[in-house]
């Protein structure tokens, strides 16, 4: 990220920053004001995450896949080499009437 931005700069938004103003904009179609913040990236296709992520921390769109056995269950496989394991992080992300309207995930290859 750092060769697109400003010397300086630093992206750490709330969770309810990134559900609100990030990935609700990105749901409904509508662009986000800084647009290589957050970027679309196939997490789960055949690039390695030494291929993906170049810092310790990286903000991702990503489409979930499904196993193709089961409808509901998620494919976490990425390539031919491993798999990313999903991890909840911290407390529910809720809206100012008490709502859940997101959760923290991270992801450990």
């Amino acid at each position: 990220m750092s060769s697109v931005f400003p010397v300086g700069f630093r992206f750490h938004p709330s969770d309810r920053e990134l559900v609100l103003h990030y990935l609700y904009r990105k749901v409904i179609g509508k662009p986000l004001s800084c647009e290589n913040v957050v970027r679309d990236c196939d997490l789960y296709g055949e690039r390695g995450p030494w291929e993906i992520v170049s810092e310790k921390v990286g903000y991702f769109f990503t489409k979930l896949k499904k196993k193709t056995d089961s409808g509901s269950r998620i494919d976490r496989t990425v390539g031919s080499t491993g798999t990313w394991k999903s991890q909840d992080v911290g407390d529910p992300v809720l809206d100012e009437g008490g709502r859940c309207i997101g959760r923290k995930k991270m992801l450990v290859y």
